[in-house]
């Protein structure tokens, strides 16, 4: 079931249960992938942190991988493992990128240190915001709203300019919500076939 939300964007939610996440095939979601590609501009998929071969599926269906990575031994180490395992599978028709979340300029580990240790370049780096997330966790407030997280919004923006051309984007209205600033960052046009599951 796609659930809407107010801004326009619809929402695929993974079974309630893990024992009925389980039961959804790899084919099932090859399917799926195609079905939502034909409705929407933009289909965001969160593979969440198992490997599956569901995983993989997406994988092989998407225009972009993003890798969401901090700046610690066991999230670098972690994803050494994945880009290692991605390039055995001879996935080549997208390579991942690496998202570099919850930056700190301050930290030892430097995004310098990170690309090297993962020997390709960091996309894109979202500053550590914890009290702009938090309290958007606590109140539900929309991010774009919230005066505090400028900089935390420039770089989504930034992300979704770099994934997506919007030279070619129509004019649209002023899009409202969290959701519907991403969407406004990506250049999707706004309707009734767009949106994100």
């Amino acid at each position: 079931m796609l659930c809407k939300h107010e801004s326009g964007l619809y929402w695929l939610a993974a079974p309630k249960r893990i024992e009925e996440a389980e039961l959804v095939s790899a084919a099932t979601v090859e399917a799926t992938m195609k079905v939502l590609r034909e409705l929407f501009d933009v289909v965001v998929v969160d593979c969440g942190t198992h490997l599956t071969e569901s995983s993989i599926v997406a994988w092989e269906r998407s225009d972009h991988l993003l890798y969401v990575i901090d700046q610690t031994v066991t999230a670098i180490r972690s994803a050494q493992r994945f880009l290692d395992l991605y390039r055995r599978l001879g996935l080549k028709d997208v390579e991942p990128s690496i998202v570099l979340n919850r930056y700190a300029a301050a930290s030892p580990i430097t995004p310098e240190r990170i690309e090297t240790a993962l020997r390709q370049p960091i996309l894109v780096k979202l500053p550590r915001d914890d009290k702009s997330c938090g309290e958007q966790q606590i109140t539900g407030q929309d991010l774009w709203q919230m005066p505090s997280a400028s900089v935390l919004r420039e770089s989504l923006e930034a992300l979704a300019r770099k994934l997506y051309s919007v030279d070619d984007a129509e004019p649209t209205a002023p899009p409202h919500g969290l959701v519907g600033r991403l969407l406004a960052g990506l250049g999707v046009r706004r309707g009734v076939k767009n949106g994100t599951a």
